[in-house]
């Protein structure tokens, strides 16, 4: 797999460093992203839910990927998930989800102007002791059944630090569970491709969009990726029809709910 990367210097108060080197990466489309882009829609015809699920490349029985960003509405209400992406509701489309959008791609261009290649391999090995960035980063668990593109990653000498970035600067519950599916992935995507060599600390860490500002931070841990995978087993539960959906009882929530119109819950 290619990777673009540019080399720049930066002013930051990130790990108690004030000026450091960064390289940044960028994930480019390898010969198996294509074949997963190309994997989204092939089973037709079933239901809302199967057509937006992610069908695995790596897999010949063709296991079925949730994508992690899915936890935000998990968390919010499970009922989201059933009315979304199995009745296919389509949501409310707000400004500050359109604007959310914009910045979020304004800063990928950013980080592209000055893009060159690179490999993973030759990520770890040069952040044995410099400090890099990548944006955009695919992470494909198999073994969780989970898949996403993770905002930014900040690899170091000492550890990895898994960045999200989200409007801002509360740490919603939900934030922490997608940020935490992307550790997790993550973990299993750095597993599979170095054989243990370069598995150091991972922290996840949610920042708030545009800034440096980072509201949250934690080490994934045992305890923490425990947590994750439970929520990831009852929500493949959820899909695959062996747990009920449960409904949202907070009015707060109800009423800024992006399906609610749809919903057929009693609010």
């Amino acid at each position: 797999m290619l990777f673009y990367f540019y080399l720049r210097w930066i002013k930051q108060n990130w790990a108690r460093r004030c000026t450091f080197i960064v390289i940044g990466i960028r994930t480019a489309t390898s010969p198996c992203q294509i074949s997963l882009r190309k994997n989204i829609w092939r089973i037709e015809k079933k239901t809302n839910l199967r057509k937006r699920l992610v069908i695995s490349p790596m897999e010949s029985d063709e296991t079925l990927l949730i994508p992690i960003s899915w936890f935000l509405e998990f968390e919010f209400c499970e009922y989201q998930i059933y009315l979304q992406y199995i009745k296919g509701v389509e949501p409310e489309v707000n400004a500050k989800m359109i604007q959310g959008k914009e910045i979020h791609e304004d800063l990928y261009q950013k980080f592209c102007e000055n893009a060159e290649t690179s490999t993973f391999q030759d990520i770890l090995q040069k952040s044995r002791s410099n400090e890099l960035i990548s944006r955009e980063f695919s992470v494909t668990s198999n073994k969780h059944r989970i898949m996403g593109i993770i905002d930014e990653i900040l690899f170091t000498p000492d550890n990895y630090v898994i960045i999200d970035d989200k409007p801002g600067k509360i740490a919603y519950p939900s934030n922490k569970s997608q940020i935490l599916g992307y550790c997790l992935a993550f973990k299993d995507y750095l597993n599979e491709n170095s054989d243990g060599e370069f598995n150091k600390p991972i922290y996840a860490a949610l920042r708030e969009r545009g800034t440096d500002n980072i509201i949250w931070k934690s080490l994934f841990d045992k305890k923490s990726e425990d947590a994750i995978i439970t929520k990831i087993n009852h929500l493949h539960a959820l899909i695959d029809g062996n747990a009920d959906f449960r409904q949202c009882n907070n009015p707060n929530k109800c009423r800024t709910c992006k399906v609610r119109i749809s919903c057929t819950k009693d609010h």
